[in-house]
This record gives C-alpha cells, structure tokens and sequence, in this order.
C-alpha cells in the first residue's frame, strides 16, 4: 500500500490517494483525500504499524498533523492538531504501538500520542539531557549525533512518563558526517533477532558512507562480518573509545562494501548511504551479501543496446553499468578514475602525492553493431569500449595515459554514430563538433603477448600475416566550432550514398558536414525568434516517395519539420504546453514504420502520434521522477522506453498503451472538432462568433480577389488564394514576420506536393487556414514586458551610446527611441528586409 498526492491542473489543489500496490503493475486507488490541510497540501505521511489508519504532516501554516481513517467513506480526518514549534518535515510512527508516533526536522523533535479511543491527540516535547542511558526512540543529527529517547527521565528512573511522552537521555557522538539512515535488525513481528546472538540492533549509516553497528554488551571481537559476493570486505570492527554507559553498548564501525571494489564510497555524497542496499543474512556466524548495487551520482546518460535487451547508464562519479532490461539485472559495471596531485603542507617536505578521483559521464553511444561503446567524459576525453567487459579497445594512436582520445578541455555532452559505423562525431561544452574516422592502422607485431580481439574488425578475414600487422582503429580527424550556442543533437544520415552529419544548435542553426572530404559544405538558418530546444531525423514513409526530415521543437512550443534536401519549413504545429519545453525527442519503431515518439520536458515522460497537425490530444504524458528527467531511450523493438533522473539516480522503465492513445484522439473529436474547439474555448464550433467572424474574412478576401467594383457575377468558392494568407491571419490579430509568411505559404504549397506527382497548391480552404492559423500564432502572447525589453535593447543599439556591456538597462516611459536603434534592433535581432 502506498500513498501519493499530486497538484491538479497546475494549481494548488491537493490530493492524497492511497493505493493498493499488491500488483505493481495495476495499482488501484482506494481512498481521495481532496484538499487535505486546508488546501495547503502534505509534507509526508506514513500508515500506522496496524494499517488503520494514516497519519499526514500538513504544509499548512500553523502546521497540522492529522489522522485518517482510510478504510470509512468519511472525507474528513478522525483528528487533527495545531502543531506547537518550528516547522517539522518527518513521520515515524512506533512499530510497537499505533498509537504512538513522532515527528522531526533538522533541528527539533517532537512526541504524539492517540487516545486509544480516538477522542483525542496530544503532542509531547521532550526534555534533552545526556547523562544516562537506554530508550526506545533514536535520531540522528547532522552533527553525526545519535539521541536516545526513553519513556522515562533521568529526574526520577523509576517512574514512568505520560504515555507518549519521552524524554532524551543519551546524546552519542559517533561520527562528524551527518546520520542519513537509521534501522533496526527486527523480524516482521516487531521482535529482535536472536536477542542472545552477536547481531546489531540498530545500524546507522552516515553521509561518508561508513556504517555503524550497535550491539548489545558484546565486543567487536564477537560479530566477524564476512561478505558472500561481495569482494571488499566490511574492515574489522572497533570498538568505541567510549561505551554507552549503564548496558554497555558498543559501536562497530564499518566501509559498505562494493562489487569488484570499484565504488571508492568515500567520495559520495549525502544520498550515498542510502543507494546501497546490503541484505544481512542473520544467523550465528553473519555474512553480508550485496544484493541491489545502484548509482549514487547524478544520471548524466542513458543508452540502449541497438540489438540487445540491454542498456548502459553513467553518473558523475563516474561509475558505469550495463543492464539487461528483461531480467533486471546488472550485467557488468565500471568506474572511471583519473589521477590527480595532493600538494602537500607547506611544513611537510613530502613530494606531491597521485591519489585517484572519479571522473564523471557525460554522454554515452553504441556503435550501430552494438559491439562498440563510447563514452564522452567531463575532462574531455573520449573512450572507446568493448561493449561486452567495458574494456578499453587496443588504440595506438589514443592519447596517452587517457585510455582514450583527449579531443578537448571541456565535457563532451553529445556522441554519435554513424549509419554505417565508421564516423564517429561529439560535441563538446564549447559547441565545438569533432569528427573521429574508423582506419587501417599498421602495427608492429606482439612480441609474444596476445591482445584482446578488437570488435571494430571487420568480416572479411585476410590470411595471418597481414592480420597480425594490421588493425582496425580510430583516428581524430579534426574539430571545428560552428556553433555559438549549445548543440543539441548530432544526426546522421544518408546523401547520395555518403554519409552526411548534422548539428542543430539553439543558436537556430542547422550545420551540415561533408564526411568523406570532412568539410563544412551547407547549412540552415532557422530563421525565427524561437529557438530549438530538441531535434531528431523522422522519415515520413506514408508518403507515395518517402521524404525524410529534421524534426525540431523550439522554445515557442512548436515542431518545426525541415527538408533535409531542400532545407525548407514544410510543417509547423503547435506542441504539448504541460511541464515546460521539450528537451529530448525518440522515435518508437512500431510494425516497421514510425507512428508515435516519445518525448521528456521537465520531469514528465510523453508520448505523440504522427502525423503532427496541431491536435492537442495526440500528446499525452505522466509524470515519471521527482526530479527533471536526464535523458530518455528506446529499446531496439520499440517494446519499451527508459527514462533517467538525473538527480534521483533512477531508471524507470516503461511500457506503451498505444490503445490508450488511440482512445484519447477518438474522445478528442473527429475533422474538425478540436481545432474548432482551440478555436473557440466555449464550444460552440462553427456557431461560435469567432468562427463566423473568420468565415466572413474569408469570403471578404473571394470578393477582394475577384475585384471590388467587377460587375460580372460573383463566384463564391470554397478555397482562396495563398496570396491572401497574410491580410486573413492579420484580420484575426497575428501577425507574422516577412520570414513566418514565406513559411506558412511555403507549407501548403507543399503540402500536396508528393500526393499531386510534383504540383503545388495554389489556394487554401477555410479549414485549411484555420488549422494554419492556430498552429502558428504564438502560444505565448506577446505581452507589454517584452515589448519594453525590446526597446530597451534598441535603445543601446542607438548611435553614440556606449558598447553594451551588462544587463540592460529599462528604457524609461518618458525616452524615444531614434530611428537608428530601432533600425539596429531589428538588423541584429529582428527579420528586417
């Protein structure tokens, strides 16, 4: 069972549900709670040890702490109580009576207690004194405290207190890192495990990843830990230069042990302890087992295996792992280090000392085999592994003491492959693109060493000589920076049989590269105000001559489709407005054509159909992490899709309900029902006044184009000239840029192009030009804000005025602004021709 509770609409209307999680796969909600704590929302909440009840820690001001009955139909909490003291962030209720329960933040601590007839709450403050021992509430501090509260003072050891009142009798140092977690050795039951055995009863972990084992009147000597699958082991106990006093516990300290000894736990951070999770086989001799080994850095990469049911993903700490998707499994890891100087004190006359740091995963790649990986690192540096061990592949022609090729100073956030496997391009924190090119590399033969076989060679298998003194490997062929604003994909494809890469940036141009002569030979200029913010390659197979395009989302919320042939707009729609802007688009192969992809803004995961016309209800998403959402993939098959979260250190897998999908669009209306509907907010269609008030333009426009003053009969038709397109879409209040015109003629001109063997459109129907219409006009009004903003910059740009340097100054309401900066605004900034 568990609870969640969410923001409806955007707004702040709360909602706790508590869900059935029996079948993880189908949760079913049971109980709603709308606007709990006053409409303010909940912090936390945990169930009591009986599952009765819920207990919530409200976000209200006085703060609140309520009771719920969630099995009653009742909307209502059984009780509720105004919180005396500073503001507390956390829930723990008693595991032994569900009665009792206490709340706590970083600096304070507090008691609860229910009337066993649930007629009343009442809220304890404990008294704080370290002098003596025993009790049965732990906390930990960020100090590296641990406090023990017991249900008695120190004041008087006989006599009980109030029930749920407790009052702190030892405060133990156990270490100067912050306590992240604190458990306790007990059966399901609530009882300890073999009360006369060796065993810890509590075991508290701090933020340097060293673990702690309190046990009752034993010595260290007595608990030998001894790890099954895990290579290094837990150090040998110690005891505390000071016991706890009156039962004489001790503290056993431990380093939480890693696979293969590659995670050097003491570079972690807070959330460190906390992604280990190691099982504790309690029995008289213990033994540890590492069951879950996860990633205790931010995500910084995900990749699929083009061919397998497996994928890769890297941190900032610089740990690597490949997983198999089907079985859940981890298949292989590896950390990354790199060396770097410890100067030592100036009084000490020791030499300067190496010690090894990770270095962090930027952007990860799989050959288009899948038998080779690439991984682009923070220092700049890019290596190239075998995709089954994670070893480095043999490169005489690498950087030395890299393993792997230094390319640049600064991170590399993008790789790519291309089609046929023998370009490899990146793009580092400096927008600059590199290119790498598999060669033919002549080698010196072994002298008796075997090297490990290169998956880069190729099929063809040539006779052992020649075999031995060549090797397939690759070669830095040059970098060029074309780019002054981050790069936001790399794409390969295919022109005229060669290989041709793109780079998309945000500074709204699309550069394209010449491989095989490695030059910079054509580009596009995204002319327009917005700029990109995704980009990937979509090929449009309905068509009678497949066509394939870039597909682009930029910040004014819409999917731009450009020719990769003839560099033109041919599609602009309006994209999904929930979450933010989009920053990673992925095609899903479906039946051997491209229907839906995927998409990520923000922390929500989404999902779209093609083709894209504008309508609303062919994007649905969920919220997938707590946090923004690192990167997105796609298995091979198109069976599932990945997302990463960064920051929370998950990879959350998921499966698509096309059905779902496809409900969605029929319940959105058919023709033109939702277009109408954006048309018109109140549902009124084509009875609505604006769509009359459009119908009439259009018809005013047949007149205009048959002549004011003409005599002759008139000829109303269904369909106006693409001349018209500007005066129409202006009467409706947008107005577009000389550049917005072209594109917007410029897509129904060829919209029939591959349908009407090679003719352009000439004129537009009513519907036609209200889908236009909306797909294009700004989702996000011009407002008054941004006009000022751009006359303060005009401003600067006027002739005399010194070089701008800094923020802007706000033009005031009583300045003009001369001709010669309005002129300069629109050169530099604007579509001025």
């Amino acid at each position: 069972m568990i609870v969640v509770w969410e923001y409806v609409g955007g707004k702040p209307e709360h909602v706790a549900i508590v869900n059935d999680m029996e079948n993880m796969l189908n949760a079913i909600p049971l109980k709603s709670l709308y606007n709990p704590h006053s409409d303010c929302g909940v912090i936390t909440a945990e169930f009591t040890s009986d599952n009765k009840h819920l207990i919530s820690l409200g976000n209200d001001m006085p703060q609140t702490v309520c009771v719920w009955d969630w099995t009653s139909p009742g909307k209502d909490p059984v009780l509720s109580l105004k919180l005396q003291g500073p503001i507390q962030n956390f829930i723990r209720v008693n595991p032994l009576d569900p009665l009792e329960f206490m709340t706590f933040s970083a600096d304070s601590v507090y008691f609860y207690a229910i009337e066993k007839d649930m007629s009343g709450l009442k809220q304890f403050e404990p008294m704080i004194n370290s002098n003596a021992i025993a009790g049965q509430a732990v906390v930990g501090t960020a100090n590296g405290d641990v406090i023990l509260f017991a249900d008695y003072s120190l004041v008087n050891l006989s006599a009980k207190l109030e029930r749920g009142n407790k009052c702190a009798i030892k405060n133990l140092s156990i270490h100067n890192s912050p306590v992240t977690v604190i458990t306790t050795a007990m059966k399901r039951d609530n009882k300890a495990l073999f009360e006369d055995s060796p065993i810890p009863e509590l075991i508290v972990a701090t933020a340097n990843a060293k673990v702690y084992l309190l046990s009752k009147s034993l010595t260290a000597s007595n608990v030998p830990f001894r790890p099954t699958t895990a290579t290094t082991t837990f150090s040998a106990p110690q005891t505390a230069s000071h016991s706890l006093a009156h039962i004489g516990k001790e503290i056993h300290e431990a380093t939480a042990p890693s696979v293969g000894g590659s995670l050097p736990l003491a570079q972690s951070s807070m959330e460190d302890a906390k992604k280990l999770i190691v099982t504790y086989y309690i029995t008289k001799n213990p033994e540890v087992t590492l069951i879950l080994e996860g990633q205790y850095g931010n995500l910084k990469a995900l990749i699929v295996h083009p061919e397998q049911s497996k994928f890769a993903v890297g941190s900032d700490n610089g740990v690597l792992q490949v997983w198999d998707y089907n079985t859940k499994q981890l298949v292989v890891s590896r950390q990354f280090t790199e060396e770097q100087p410890v100067q030592a004190k100036r009084k000490e006359k020791k030499q300067p000392q190496e010690i090894q740091v990770p270095v962090g995963i930027e952007s990860l790649c799989y050959s288009k085999s899948g038998k080779t990986l690439a991984v682009g690192f923070a220092n700049g540096i890019i290596r190239f592994l075998d995709a089954t061990n994670l070893q480095d592949l043999t490169q005489t022609s690498a950087t030395k003491g890299t393993g792997g090729y230094s390319v640049s100073t600064v991170a590399i956030k993008k790789i790519a492959f291309s089609v046929d496997g023998n370009y490899c391009a990146f793009a580092d924190a400096n927008h600059v693109t590199g290119i790498l090119h598999k060669e033919m590399i002549k080698v010196k033969p072994d002298s008796g060493r075997k090297r490990p076989e290169s998956p880069l060679k190729t099929d063809s298998r040539e006779d052992e000589i020649k075999r031995a003194r060549q090797r397939v490997e690759w070669v830095f062929i040059g970098r060029r920076k074309t780019h002054y604003k981050e790069i936001i994909a790399l794409l390969f494809t295919t022109k005229n049989e060669e290989q041709v890469l793109y780079s998309v940036s945000k500074d709204r141009h699309v550069t394209e590269y010449n491989l095989p002569i490695s030059a910079l030979t054509n580009g596009i200029e995204i002319k327009q105000i917005h700029f990109p913010e995704a980009a990937t390659l979509y090929q449009n197979n309905s068509l009678p001559h497949p066509e394939e395009f870039i597909l682009t989302f930029n910040s004014g919320f819409k999917f731009k489709m450009y020719s990769k042939d003839t560099q033109l707009c041919r599609s602009t729609t309006i994209g999904p407005t929930f979450g933010g802007l989009i920053n990673s688009i992925q095609l899903i192969p479906h039946l051997g054509e491209t229907k839906y992809f995927i998409y990520s803004t923000g922390n929500i995961l989404g999902m779209a159909k093609f083709p894209l016309d504008g309508n609303p209800y062919k994007f649905i998403g969920v919220i997938a992490h707590p946090f923004d959402i690192s990167n997105i993939a796609v298995a091979s098959n198109g069976s599932c899709v990945l997302s990463a979260g960064g920051k929370d250190g998950i990879v959350n897998l998921w499966t698509m309900n096309y059905a779902a999908m496809e409900i969605q669009i029929n319940q959105g209306g058919e023709g033109m029902e939702p277009f109408l509907n954006m048309l018109d907010p109140s549902g009124m269609g084509d009875q609505g006044q604006i769509y009359r008030e459009f119908e009439d333009y259009f018809y005013l426009a047949q007149i205009k184009t048959q002549g004011e003053h003409t005599t002759s009969n008139r000829v109303i038709k269904s369909r106006v000239p693409l001349s018209e397109i500007p005066s129409l879409v202006q009467a409706m209040g947008f107005y577009p840029s000389n550049q917005e015109i072209d594109d917007m003629i410029n897509e129904v001109k060829y919209s029939t192009f591959a349908q009407a063997n090679g003719k352009e459109a000439t004129d537009i129907s009513l519907h036609e030009l209200i889908k236009l219409y909306l797909n294009h006009r700004p989702e996000v009004p011009v407002s008054a804000e941004d006009i000022e903003i751009a006359l303060s910059h005009g401003k600067r740009l006027e002739i005399g005025k010194p070089k701008p340097v800094g923020p802007v100054p706000k033009i005031k309401h009583y300045e003009i602004l001369k001709s010669d900066g309005l002129f300069s605004l629109l050169q530099q900034f604007g579509n001025y021709s």
